[in-house]
C-alpha cells in the first residue's frame, strides 16, 4: 500500500530558502588564499609582488612571480580564479609564423622584447621591434595574425 506524500508549506519554504542561499554565494578570497594557490600552481616561483586592485568595478589580485629566469604577471579574480597570465618570452621562442611576419614587414627589424598573454584559451603576443632608430610595437594572435589596435 502506497502512502501519499504530503508537502507542508513549511518544508517547501525551507527547501527554497536553503537552495537560494547556497547557489549564488561566492566567498571573496584573501591575499593568503592567492598566495597558497600560487605556491601550489607555481612551486618554483617566488612572489615578487601581490596587490589587490579594482578592475571593471571588481576586486582583482595582480601578482608578479619570478623563478630567476622567467617573470610572469598573474591576474586572479575576486573569487580566486586565475584569469590571465603574461610572461616574458625570448624572441627565439616565438612561433615561427610570428617571426616570419616581423621579418616580412621589417627585414632589418630585431625583436628586443616579447610578451605572451593567455586569457582562458586565448593567447596573444606583444612585441617590441627595433628597426634602425625606430621602435615599433606589434601585437599578434597565436596564429600569427597581426592585431591592429
Amino acid at each position: 500500500m502506497r502512502h501519499p506524500v504530503i508537502f507542508s508549506p513549511f518544508v517547501i519554504l525551507f527547501t527554497l530558502l536553503i537552495g537560494c542561499g547556497s547557489s549564488n554565494t561566492q566567498k571573496a578570497v584573501t591575499e593568503q588564499t592567492i598566495t597558497a594557490k600560487i605556491k601550489k600552481s607555481f612551486p618554483k616561483f617566488t612572489i615578487v609582488s601581490l596587490n589587490k586592485e579594482q578592475r571593471n568595478d571588481k576586486d582583482q589580485f595582480a601578482v608578479v612571480i619570478n623563478d630567476g629566469i622567467v617573470k610572469k604577471s598573474l591576474r586572479y579574480s575576486e573569487t580566486g580564479i586565475l584569469v590571465e597570465i603574461t610572461q616574458t618570452v625570448q624572441p627565439a621562442q616565438l612561433p615561427l609564423v610570428i617571426t616570419k611576419s616581423v621579418q616580412e614587414q621589417y627585414p632589418e627589424g630585431v625583436v628586443f622584447m616579447a610578451l605572451k598573454t593567455t586569457r582562458g584559451k586565448t593567447v596573444f603576443y606583444q612585441l617590441a621591434v627595433r628597426d634602425g632608430a625606430r621602435k615599433i610595437e606589434m601585437n599578434f594572435d597565436a596564429k600569427g595574425n597581426l592585431i591592429v589596435r
